[in-house]
Formats: C-alpha cells, sequence, structure tokens
C-alpha cells in the first residue's frame, strides 16, 4: 500500500499560483531540506514541525525554479513533474537517523512538498544520499 503526504494546507494556494502564473507569486527561492525527527507529514505540517538534518557534509541544497526540472506529464489524470537529476549529499561525519525531506520557501517558509522516506535511513560515512524531488497533483475524489 503506497502512502501519499499531501501538500499542507499552508502551502496549496502559494504552490497553485506558483504553477500557474508566469509572474511566478510568490517569488522566492526554494531549498530541499532532509529532516531527522521520527514525525510523519500531515495538512497542517508548518516548517517549525522538523528538525533539520546535521551531519557532515549536509547543507540545504537550493532548487531552481526555472530549470531543472523534466516536463510535466500526465497519466491517468494525474499530473506530475520531478527535478531531472537527484539532489545528493556526500556524508563526511557520523550521522543520525533521517525520516524525509521536505521542500519550502526561502522567504515565507511555507512547504511546498513534504516526504517521509519508507524507513529511516542511518547512512554511515562515505555513502552519498539521492533525493529526488516529485511533484504530483491528484485529482479529489468527489464525494
Amino acid at each position: 500500500m503506497a502512502v501519499e503526504y499531501p501538500v499542507p494546507d499552508e502551502g496549496e494556494i502559494p504552490l497553485l499560483r506558483w504553477l500557474v502564473s508566469t509572474g511566478t507569486s510568490p517569488a522566492e527561492d526554494l531549498w530541499l531540506r532532509l529532516f531527522s525527527n521520527d514525525y510523519t507529514p500531515a495538512r497542517n505540517s508548518t516548517l517549525a514541525d522538523y528538525v533539520t538534518a546535521s551531519f557532515g557534509g549536509y547543507v540545504d541544497k537550493p532548487i531552481a525554479r526555472a530549470s531543472g526540472w523534466d516536463a510535466p506529464t500526465v497519466v491517468g489524470h494525474v499530473g506530475q513533474m520531478r527535478r531531472t537529476n537527484p539532489e545528493t549529499w556526500v556524508v563526511s561525519a557520523p550521522t543520525h537517523e533521517l525520516f524525509g525531506a521536505i521542500l519550502f520557501g526561502g522567504v515565507t517558509g511555507l512547504i511546498y512538498y513534504q516526504r517521509r522516506f519508507g524507513s529511516s535511513v542511518t547512512p554511515p560515512v562515505g555513502d552519498t544520499l539521492a533525493v529526488r524531488v516529485t511533484i504530483t497533483l491528484q485529482p479529489v475524489p468527489v464525494s
């Protein structure tokens, strides 16, 4: 069974504006962050809910809005776009468990994407971690 984590409420409207507007509102840089607390993303998640990873070789990764994305696709009424290449970190000092990743706005701090890994990971020194952001827009069932 696949578990999907929705875009939290605070990011939905800005994300939709950002996706459909040539004026790019809000105009802010995006950042990819790994998190190290055992937290399950929810619709009411905020940046304060996450503890930033801290291991040798770790930094939040800037994510370009205008480049580095595959062409959007729609299959079975599900739209998707993903980064052309994964973002990577080389572990240069011991780390702790990592539980997932978030994509957030550098100015507003709003979360645009959140994903808990299938299981936590504790990468050893010398390992390369790779995270590829994929944004999926699915239709909401009508009740």
